[in-house]
């Protein structure tokens, strides 16, 4: 609460018992409690507030707190408790009996509202309280409350005094519950008995005065509900003033929501004139209403200007300035920064502390308005060689990106840049060999970048010296957490004079402070626009736990031309395989209610947004996000948040030194963000490591309607079980893992407390505290109605310990999803088209569930201790892709047939009204809903690539030509003379390994080996793939088996293992 608002130090009472009496102890300073009520051994109490000054007897106001009648906090009208005191009335909150808390249902709710008001008034003299002035008010269910008071007959104690009155003679109400009916809010709750419950069911003459506030997004409280009761007041006579603020939800006057403050203000400003007009208050309110200040930044105006629009300042730094300074003044002033059309070049970064909150920043729009990082250089070209031109800068330059007629250009490097390279865009396995550096004359300074051997990401280092044999000395590395060799052949390096060699590089040595380039097709050098970045970041919104930024707004704006941040300090995420540099473009930390929207975010060197630490609410809607250097939309929280954290994929937390606590150890982490409706598109263009939207530590982070494609790793990233409760929901996530492998469009790891690298030691430890997960992932995370395709790895990639997922209603075009070991992953109602489910390594106690769904192979099963808690009820393409799962008992009342899929050539999955698929429970979800909805983003959006699918007509007449993935080995059936002929067979009949595994159980030992036929198991013939899975199933409880195959066209008896 602000002092300016509430200057008036309040002083309370103490109600003591004096002969069964009560009276005030005019010495307390503070709220004290008075109890009201017991019954069936709860005690209900009253928290008084009282003026500085204690009349004989003054106005009196009384509160209810929301919360369905379910739950909610006495607490939540104190601040308006405060300030009517100030004003000279009583202000009183009441507790009443909830059904989290009680067990108890509205009606009894109804009763302790009564029994509260009747208390007040008995006691009015004692209380200091105008028995014939007592305004009564609540929200939601307190408004509820509040009203029925006033409205409703019966619903009493039967013990009390029903001479007194409980009808209050004025009424503020909060967004009220009042229409109980099937057509409003609660009737599940009160049923049929609606109509004795309903204030709107139950407005006489005599309803005392009421004032009412509603947002016109209410979903609980339509507006015509509203407007209803207003026009059943007016008719029986009474007022009833009803006030609809736009834009505005269920409880928007709450000074926790994200407009909160603002209302808190409005609505009491109202409340306050409402209680004055019925004589309660004299004077004015004593704070003004909230006033709004435009300020105005034009290319046309100055640093000496006023700020207006007829007079604007040319800076948005001044600005900055004279928004800080009216906070100071007026601390409740809102202020809007308006910015006109022009390109700004930033100084340094824009710092926004709690002294703005509510602020504020916007463009006309974003095509007309650019915040840049860069300056303009004024230069003086002169030609270097028949191609290269060389110009003088200042001394103390020092550039990261070289920028000519608003395009950026390529920093001088080998091998050369081509788009159409998938790595580095041009790799080389000799980038920095002896022989290549031995033909630079100064290698210092170069930078060399390279992917991690597994393709797991990239590094990054500068050369800082060559050693005695003519090999780079190199410094950095740090941005990957998975350490490894540089990757031999996936190679670029740059900044080297010597490579400047085609259109469009540049250099600059930094000794002569010489600028060299090679101008690009159609630019003319003499009279191109040349910038170069200098900054890192543009705007940093900074706050803290304890004082938090709340409120900020940016829209309409482009951000453009920031440095490179590579080499920055990075930390490890936990034991994800990804490290991080904690910065951005536009930065968050210690925020809530924070809005970004309707940005275009372009030729960034790093992170574009990230949300660090303390986070709350922060919405990034609607922004256009693409080649940039990192990460797109990131929220990292403190590690200091989580308990017994580990930071590296060896690392672990022994149990007997670990914290057993579940959840958050401090409040330093993101949640309950929302990132809705933005294009995110090639992003990573430097660093490979990087997600469009990226997630550690966090909690409750709702991702929706986003397209994220032409990235290098993950389109989506969890890299933790810590906190879990995200939603991701309705995104388009393709061309992904265009630079690296084994990961997913959408990616997870959740390395948390239970997982140990030692994987039997890890069994041992889970299978003892089975329900270890949960204390990091302590929310469930919802995958539902989104579509991903990736082509270097898998649609959806559940890797190391990710655990309580539940995914539903998701289209996988490609390579399905693969689920390594964890916990609690329910999977059901998913299309996997011409792919399946890759179970990896699972628990022998996994409790995952795998139902309903429409899969295009056969199970891609690796290392399984279990085969999880339900697989059953899945639509198969053929009989051996589904006899495989039966092997396990599972899948049991699966079938197999065309899935018949209306309209697959234009992606649309759904299944036609006689699809098998809804024989086994399968249910049709929306195919037009993925990716970004804003029309102007929609329209530049692109959707994936349609698969070419293996219908089930072309299956039918291939049946036998079937290839099914066994303890990944290929096989398949014998099926024509020629195969008999090839592989000299008696008959036509067996099972060919075409293609095995070397760490498969049956390929150890002398197992089977590619281009073996299979003929026996267990001394019984096989024709085909069917009785070779037939053969496994009866002998399912077996560790091995002996089978006799067809080796060099000799039979021979081997025994393998199958599980």
């Amino acid at each position: 609460m602000t002092k300016y608002l509430f200057a008036t130090l309040l002083f309370l009472l103490t109600i003591t018992r004096v002969n069964g009496q009560y009276k005030v102890d005019v010495k307390q300073t503070t709220p004290q409690e008075l109890i009201y009520k017991v019954i069936n051994g709860d005690t209900l109490k009253l928290t008084l507030f009282y003026p500085k000054k204690v009349k004989k007897k003054q106005p009196a106001i009384v509160f209810f707190f929301g919360g369905g009648w379910n739950g909610g906090t006495i607490t939540q009208f104190e601040d308006q408790s405060k300030y009517f005191a100030t004003r000279g009335m009583v202000a009183i909150l009441v507790d009443y009996r909830v059904k989290n808390k009680h067990k108890t249902t509205p009606f009894d709710a109804v009763k302790d509202a009564k029994s509260a008001i009747r208390y007040i008034r008995k006691h009015a003299k004692e209380l200091h309280v105008d028995s014939g002035k007592i305004a009564v008010s609540g929200g939601s269910a307190g408004g509820h409350l509040a009203a029925a008071t006033s409205t409703l007959e019966g619903l009493e104690e039967p013990n009390e005094d029903l001479s007194v009155s409980t009808k209050a003679n004025a009424l503020i109400l909060y967004n009220p519950v009042i229409d109980n009916s099937k057509n409003g809010y609660g009737y599940k709750r009160v049923g049929e008995r609606y109509k004795e419950i309903s204030p709107l069911h139950n407005i006489k003459k005599g309803v005392p005065p009421t004032i009412f506030f509603l947002g016109d997004q209410d979903k609980h409280i339509p507006v015509a509900t509203a407007q209803d009761y207003k026009a059943k007041m007016e008719a029986v006579g009474s007022r009833c003033d009803l006030f609809v603020y736009k834009n505005q939800p269920h409880g928007f006057f709450n000074q926790w929501k994200k407009e909160g403050p603002k209302y808190f203000l409005i609505t009491t400003y109202e409340a306050d004139l409402f209680l004055e007009s019925l004589g309660y208050l004299k004077g004015k309110p004593t704070f003004k209403k909230p006033k709004t200040i435009a300020l105005f930044v034009s290319k046309k105006g100055s640093v000496n200007n006023e700020g207006t629009k007829e007079s604007p300042f040319s800076k948005l730094e001044t600005a900055i300035k004279e928004a800080t300074a009216i906070r100071l003044k007026r601390k409740n002033t809102k202020v809007i920064i308006n910015i006109l059309p022009g390109d700004y070049h930033l100084e340094k970064p824009i710092i926004i502390s709690p002294l703005l909150n509510g602020l504020t920043i916007k463009g006309t729009n974003a095509s007309e308005v650019t915040l840049k990082g860069s300056i303009v250089l004024n230069t003086n070209w002169k030609k270097y060689n028949n191609d290269i031109y060389v110009t003088t800068v200042a001394p103390n330059l020092d550039l990261d990106q070289l920028v000519v007629n608003n395009k950026p250009q390529i920093l001088a490097r080998y091998p050369n840049y081509n788009e159409e390279a998938q790595y580095w865009q041009g790799f080389a396995a000799d980038a920095i060999s002896k022989e290549r550096i031995a033909t630079w004359k100064n290698p210092k300074g170069a930078y060399f970048n390279a992917l991690h051997n597994g393709k797991w990401g990239g590094f990054h280092y500068q050369i800082i010296g060559v050693d005695e044999d003519g090999n780079a000395i190199l410094k950095g590395g740090q941005q990957n957490n998975r350490g490894s060799k540089t990757h031999k052949e996936y190679r670029m390096v740059e900044n080297v004079f010597e490579e400047l060699d085609s259109p469009g590089e540049w250099y600059l040595d930094k000794e002569t402070h010489q600028l060299y380039y090679w101008p690009s097709e159609n630019v003319n050098i003499n009279t191109a626009k040349v910038e170069v970045a200098l900054l890192k970041e543009l705007i940093q919104v900074v706050g803290t736990l304890e004082k938090p930024v709340k409120n900020v707004t940016i829209s309409d704006i482009s951000f453009k031309y920031t440095k490179r941040t590579f080499l920055e300090k990075y930390e490890p995420l936990l034991r994800s395989d990804w490290t991080i540099y904690r910065g951005s473009v536009v930065f968050f930390e210690g925020t809530e209610n924070c809005v970004v929207k309707d940005n275009e975010f372009a030729y960034l060197g790093g992170n574009v947004l990230m949300a660090s630490k303390y986070n709350k609410g922060l919405e990034v809607l609607g922004n256009h996000i693409h080649d940039n250097g990192a990460s797109g939309i990131s929220f990292i929280g403190d590690p200091s948040a989580v308990r017994s954290p580990s930071f590296n994929y060896g690392q672990f937390v022994a149990l007997s030194e670990m914290d057993t606590i579940s959840g958050p150890k401090n409040e330093l982490y993101p949640r309950a963000c929302l990132v809705k409706d933005n294009l995110i598109h090639r992003i990573g263009r430097i660093e490979k490591q990087t997600a469009g939207v990226q997630i550690s530590m966090a909690m409750s982070i709702k991702v929706s309607h986003n397209s994220i494609y032409d990235v290098p790793r993950a389109g989506i990233n969890i890299g933790d079980g810590t906190w879990g409760g995200h939603v991701l929901e309705f995104n388009d996530v393709f061309n992904t893992v265009l630079e690296t492998s084994d990961h997913g469009s959408f990616n997870s790891w959740g390395r948390d407390r239970f997982w140990l690298p030692n994987r039997s030691e890890m069994n041992e430890l889970t299978t003892k505290n089975p329900d270890m997960y949960t204390w990091d992932a302590v929310k469930t995370t919802i995958i539902r109605n989104n579509r991903f395709r990736c082509d270097h790895g898998w649609d959806i990639d559940l890797d190391d310990g990710s655990s309580n997922y539940h995914i539903y209603n998701n289209l996988l075009l490609n390579n399905g999803l693969k689920l390594r070991e964890g916990f609690n992953r329910v999977v059901e109602n998913n299309i996997m088209v011409n792919n399946s489910l890759h179970p990896h390594v699972w628990f022998a106690n996994s409790r995952d569930v795998f139902k309903h769904n429409i899969v295009g192979d056969a199970y891609q099963d690796v290392g399984l201790l279990g085969w999880g808690k339900e697989l059953d009820y899945n639509l198969f393409p053929n009989a051996e892709s589904m006899m495989k799962s039966q092997i396990y008992n599972r899948d049991m009342h699966s079938i197999y047939g065309n899935p018949m899929f209306k309209n697959p050539k234009h992606l649309d999955f759904s299944v036609k009204e006689n699809s098998p698929a809804l024989k086994i429970g399968f249910k049709n979800f929306p195919m037009d809903q993925f990716g970004v909805q804003k029309a102007s983003l929609k329209k530049l959006a692109k959707t994936p690539e349609i698969p070419v699918l293996r219908v089930a007509s072309e299956i039918s007449a291939n049946e036998g030509n079937t290839k099914v993935a066994w303890l990944r080995n290929t096989l398949k059936s014998v099926t024509s003379e020629q195969e008999q002929s090839a592989y000299g067979l008696n008959t036509a009949e067996g099972v060919i390994v075409l293609k095995t595994w070397n760490h498969s159980p049956a390929v150890q030992d002398n197992g089977i080996k590619k281009g073996d036929v299979i003929l026996e198991v267990n001394n019984v013939k096989l024709k085909d793939l069917k009785d070779f899975f037939i053969a496994l199933k009866n002998n399912n409880k077996l560790e091995f088996i002996d089978i006799v195959v067809m080796r060099n066209q000799f039979e021979l008896p081997i025994t393998i293992r199958f599980k």
